[in-house]
């Protein structure tokens, strides 16, 4: 079988200056504390200058065992660069930051292989390098409220459990009910749009973002510039709110959230006519078990079955922090997720499955603050186009400065 290195994309809340942070704090030898000193010393330098850059790599392999409609082994890379500008430091503009973030993906699709619709790799893509996010945000208040306008990537800060961002399968991230039935501003294409923040008490938060409601075929938009506001591509307006709690002295976040899309581009199964509208509703839950155990729920549901390819969607897991006791930064994680696709849509598409199951065990292994392998086998049931369930293993390396 074919060696890989690979690499992971990073999802968090926050800025990308944020996200380089990910692996600071872990416990290395002498060597490797020498050298994440010097590169997180030099991040922290970069802010202090106004200008912080950044550069990650993720290559990967995954390899169909058995099942699907063939076996076959692909091979799969995403270039993240860009840079954020802070502007109280060049400007003197407090609480004000330009992101801008650029992509390069290349590979082929393993689901090709297997005939799922849920991704198996969540960095595949059409091959092209693109534009993916520019914005201006603003705080005030220290935080407590913000905006950011410009080009914005959806699932930046909606429908998200952190503890299932370990994860590789592409339905672990955006949930299928919007990546499936609208052509959201999610990862790999941003949109125009406007997002709020508000957070009233150190434990309650309020989200909301209007965004164009079509951001085009991967292939069309494939340099990220494609803008089409209003007409039948309608907007999506999307809500959040979410407590952040304390049972048992164990953090958790509980989040409820729905969006609408006023499009006049969805399909109606029954009579093949374009309608408009459509809704979703979804609920999200992460907690914190032990100090090494970690949980998460998620479910989503789009009660308009004759518009939807998904009518239900719902994932859980938990993840196992530091395993083996030698590095607290690893992580072990067992994932589970189900597709529900809408009655309507399987009426009018002979052949396809009803739903869509997988199971996924991952394992993230932190070797410097700037590098991380990940193994990963998927079992994939019912794959939608596929003839049999499929066993997949693959192979994650990340680099990130």
């Amino acid at each position: 079988m074919p060696t890989l290195l690979v690499i992971g994309l990073l999802q968090t809340h926050g800025s990308r200056a944020e996200e380089r942070l990910l692996f600071e704090g872990a416990d290395h030898d002498t060597n490797s504390k020498q050298t994440a000193g010097d590169w997180l010393g030099s991040q922290l330098d970069n802010k202090e200058r106004g200008v912080q850059p950044f550069f990650g790599y993720s290559g990967e392999f995954f390899s169909v065992l058995d099942g699907g409609n063939a076996t076959g082994t692909s091979w799969q890379g995403l270039a993240d660069f860009g840079a954020d500008f802070y502007l109280e430091t060049l400007l003197g503009i407090r609480g004000a930051l330009v992101h801008i973030h650029g992509q390069s993906i290349h590979g082929d699709d393993p689901s090709e292989y297997v005939g799922d619709i849920n991704a198996l790799s969540n960095i595949v893509g059409f091959n092209t390098t693109r534009l993916f996010q520019m914005w201006y945000e603003q705080e005030f208040g220290e935080g407590s409220i913000s905006f950011r306008v410009g080009l914005i990537d959806l699932d930046d800060h909606f429908m998200i459990a952190d503890s299932s961002g370990l994860f590789l399968n592409s339905a672990f991230g955006p949930l299928p009910t919007q990546s499936l039935n609208d052509a959201a501003p999610i990862w790999p294409i941003g949109a125009p749009g406007v997002f709020l923040y508000a957070e009233p008490s150190e434990n309650m938060y309020f989200q909301m973002g209007i965004y164009d409601g079509n951001i085009g075929d991967e292939e069309i938009n494939d340099d990220g510039l494609h803008v089409k506001l209003g007409g039948v591509e309608g907007f999506i307006y999307i809500f959040e709110a979410g407590i952040r709690s304390n049972i048992l002295g164990r953090d958790g976040t509980y989040k409820v959230g729905g969006f609408y899309h006023s499009g006049e581009e969805f399909m109606d199964y029954n009579t093949g006519n374009l309608v408009n509208g459509n809704t979703s509703l979804y609920l999200t839950i992460n907690q914190e078990i032990t100090n090494a155990f970690t949980g998460w729920w998620r479910l989503g549901y789009s009660p308009a079955e004759e518009k939807n390819v998904v009518a239900f969607y719902t994932d859980f897991g938990i993840n196992w922090i530091d395993p083996f006791g030698q590095h607290s930064d690893d992580i072990f994680g067992i994932g589970f997720l189900h597709t529900g696709f809408g009655s309507d849509y399987v009426g009018a598409n002979p052949g396809v499955s009803r739903t869509e199951s997988v199971i996924e065990l991952t394992y993230q292994g932190v070797i410097t603050p700037w590098f991380s392998i990940q193994p990963d086998l998927q079992i994939i049931f019912n794959p939608h186009e596929g003839e049999k369930n499929a066993f997949v293993f693959g192979v994650r390396s990340q680099i990130v400065f």
